[in-house]
């Protein structure tokens, strides 16, 4: 962000580093569902690419089969997905969620909610998710000012990730020094759905709430 005239308060810490189980590969997209504060136009054009490559894999897989054994196994091959739009939609974006719902293939379900997501809930699908996906959209609007993601205001999905000790994906534009945030390659789309799952930041060192609590104070007694 941009540091003139300006001071960093450290204020989120790691809270939750269970991960519940699931037998799907779950990407949790946080925060209401709106397209002007996110791009939900590309994510679900990234999820249609990623269900035509599954389909025609599968197909020649089931194509070179040669018994009905063979052919379970290629089916049991396909990644199940679940997609959690983990926020409030309406209007025209929830129309865009309920068609795609509609058309959606077997092995990639997703949920969306049409009311204000409880604390209760909101938790336990963001414990539940192996990452998380954060589309925002660079310039934005706050109050009648128009912001810039990165240099005048800051994604509050950055403190979700260190909240819920999640790997998050923004956008390539997003630029950040954190080693849990990844920023996707706008030349794969794929990468975000073929994310391994694998948690190797250690979000409890890095942010704990006693190392935390000790940066604040030491932030606040130099602007005394």
């Amino acid at each position: 962000l941009v540091q003139q005239n300006f001071k960093f308060l450290p204020l989120f810490f790691n809270k939750f580093n269970e991960k519940s189980a699931s037998e799907n590969f779950t990407i949790v997209i946080p925060g209401a569902v709106s397209q002007a504060r996110r791009d939900y136009k590309r994510v679900l054009k990234i999820l249609n690419q990623k269900v035509e490559v599954e389909r025609r894999s599968r197909e020649m897989l089931v194509e070179d089969a040669v018994s009905e054994e063979e052919v379970r196994s290629t089916e049991m091959l396909v990644k199940n997905f679940e997609i959690i739009f983990l926020g409030k939609a309406k209007g025209k974006e929830l129309h865009w969620l309920e068609n795609y719902k509609n058309s959606s293939p077997e092995n990639l379900s997703i949920k969306y909610f049409t009311e204000k997501v409880p604390q209760p809930i909101f938790d336990e699908w963001m414990n539940k998710a192996d990452v998380l996906w954060c589309p925002i959209q660079q310039e934005t609007e706050f109050f009648s000012n128009n912001e810039t993601y990165g240099k005048t205001k800051m994604s509050g999905n950055i403190g979700d990730a260190i909240k819920y000790g999640k790997f998050a994906f923004f956008p390539a534009n997003d630029h950040s020094d954190l080693d849990f945030i990844i920023n996707e390659n706008r030349n794969r789309t794929n990468e975000i759905l073929d994310f391994n799952g694998e948690n190797s930041y250690n979000f409890q060192e890095n942010f704990n709430k006693e190392k935390i609590r000790r940066e604040l104070e030491n932030v606040l007694k130099t602007l005394i």
